[in-house]
């Protein structure tokens, strides 16, 4: 699998021409989307940083030359003023309304952290866009399995529109059917799935 870095952009003009089917991976600063990018891809692609939300522009990256992956700037991030969060808010906004080539999203959480107002505008923006989205508890290595499991039927009560995994970034664990529904489902890109990521 070939992972190349495209662009980073703000300005819908500047995007990629939509050539390709394209998902979108968003989530809190400090969610592990980075290192949960890394792990899906089985390469390092994005930046793993001590101080969550570094990144600030949409970040374009081709896998195999035909698909896009669109990592969205985290949201919550201390370090923002409210102008810059409501420049997110707009940037993500303008970009989920405005990109054809959008198949779906992936809203990257941190398993122990509850649903917040930040969470449910972006569902509000999935309903009114109508784009199918995905749910993703990241760090479930951090609990026992019994926990896990609690915390996955939560959000599955509350959230029963969405199809939830919870995965571990750092322990590889959790990847393969949701490699199968976002490399190919929804990117209708098929790949051999890795032997070096387990479930």
């Amino acid at each position: 699998m070939k992972v190349q870095f495209i662009k980073s952009e703000v300005n819908p003009i500047h995007f990629p021409e939509p050539k390709f089917p394209e998902v979108a991976f968003v989530g809190r600063s400090n969610a592990g989307k980075s290192s949960f990018l890394n792990t899906l891809l089985n390469q390092k692609i994005a930046d793993v940083s001590s101080t969550p939300g570094r990144t600030r522009r949409l970040n374009f990256f081709t896998v195999d030359n035909s698909l896009f992956l669109v990592d969205i700037p985290g949201y919550g991030f201390a370090s923002g003023d409210r102008q810059e969060v409501v420049g997110w808010k707009k940037m993500t906004e303008n970009y989920l309304r405005m990109r054809e080539n959008l198949t779906g999203a992936v809203l990257v959480m941190d398993i122990r952290r509850d649903w917040e107002r930040e969470e449910e505008n972006l569902r509000e923006l999935f309903r009114e866009f109508g784009m199918p989205w995905i749910l993703v508890l990241n760090k479930a290595d951090k609990l026992s399995s019994t926990e896990v499991t609690k915390r996955r039927e939560l959000f599955q009560k509350n959230l029963p529109e969405a199809t939830i995994y919870a995965v571990s970034a750092l322990k590889k664990a959790g990847f393969r059917e949701l490699k199968r529904v976002v490399l190919g489902a929804w990117a209708r890109f098929e790949s051999p799935l890795d032997e070096k990521t387990v479930d």
